[in-house]
């Protein structure tokens, strides 16, 4: 495990701290009225704390660079960017109604993972943001 984040966070605390954090934070989320504001930064520690606990378990079976690490945590949060065409009602970008932009699919992850394979100089940063997306 290369990177020093991941590590001093995969002690017994400090998962236990990231799965309270999660718990805490989406349990909040159900019992606020939706705003875009208060919804979003109940929902972006929710968003992290379960990228650090999955990439704590990749760390323990696979040694990755720290770029790996780093675009993970930024796609962890980054993908709910596409929520904005929604907000500002832009048609074709939006997705549902439901606030499930389009980007938010599977259709994302393989992209990125055949990206890392196309663009291997990026490989690292685009395998790490398929896992945090």
């Amino acid at each position: 495990m290369r990177d020093r984040l991941v590590v001093a966070l995969s002690s017994r605390g400090g998962i236990l701290w990231l799965a309270g954090v999660a718990v805490f934070f989406d349990a909040c989320d159900r019992h606020v009225p939706f705003s875009i504001i208060g919804t979003g930064l109940l929902d972006e520690p929710v968003h992290v704390s379960i990228a650090a606990l999955g990439l704590i378990a990749i760390a323990r079976v696979v040694d990755l660079p720290h770029q790996f690490f780093f675009a993970a945590f930024v796609a962890a949060v980054a993908i709910d960017l596409d929520h904005i065409p929604l907000y500002l009602g832009v048609p074709g970008l939006a997705g549902s109604d439901e606030g499930r932009p389009v980007t938010h699919s599977l259709v994302t992850v393989v992209l990125l993972l055949a990206g890392s394979i196309v663009f291997r100089p990026q490989r690292a940063v685009l395998a790490g943001a398929a896992s945090g997306v």
